[in-house]
């Protein structure tokens, strides 16, 4: 079943691993245990229109978004593109409709949390949180990070000379493979 090596290759990515016992994210790490969940309760409304599997769904991406913020900004465009993917796929503006409005449930439940923050940014140094070694553009992975074997506890550093390791992984290549060869027949 290509859920159980997904499911698989999900739990056992070196990125977790990076996250939680090199990099110590807990926040991070926290809020990717709910987007499974959050992709399960818009799919599984999508095919059987089970409103407490959309609730479920909503009620993740809220958890999502109290966890961790970057990952917020980063996962929500995932499942609004998941939401647009199935309605277009069914054919369905109705389907559109309740997803779009369990994704603004999933925005209004969090709203305690991001509404006070968004209200005094103005007494925050935001700069300092995307300047200096803080500039994304300056830690992008390199192609050739992605397939490299090397392991390290180290940091990231601007350019390709990383001591960490932000590759994909042999087993993860592996069971795309599988995934694809299994789905094709």
């Amino acid at each position: 079943d290509p859920r159980i090596l997904a499911a698989i290759a999900y739990v056992s990515s070196r990125y977790f691993c990076v996250d939680l016992f090199v990099r110590g994210a807990y926040s991070e790490f926290s809020a990717m245990a709910f987007y499974p969940l959050a992709l399960y309760g818009f799919a599984r409304y999508g095919m059987e229109k089970n409103h407490r599997a959309l609730i479920i769904g909503s009620a993740a991406f809220t958890a999502v978004q109290l966890s961790h913020n970057p990952t917020a900004l980063l996962f929500a465009p995932v499942l609004a593109g998941f939401a647009i993917f199935q309605a277009i796929d069914q054919k369905s503006w109705r389907l559109l409709a309740w997803q779009i409005a369990a994704l603004g449930l999933g925005v209004a439940l969090a709203a305690f949390f991001w509404v006070p923050a968004l209200a005094d940014i103005g007494n925050v140094h935001s700069e300092r949180l995307t300047g200096g070694y803080f500039d994304y553009k300056l830690h992008f992975v390199e192609p050739h990070q992605l397939v490299s074997t090397f392991w390290g506890y180290g940091g990231s550093v601007p350019g390709p000379d990383d001591q960490m390791s932000l590759s994909l992984g042999w087993s993860h290549v592996l069971l795309g493979l599988i995934a694809v060869t299994v789905s094709i027949w």
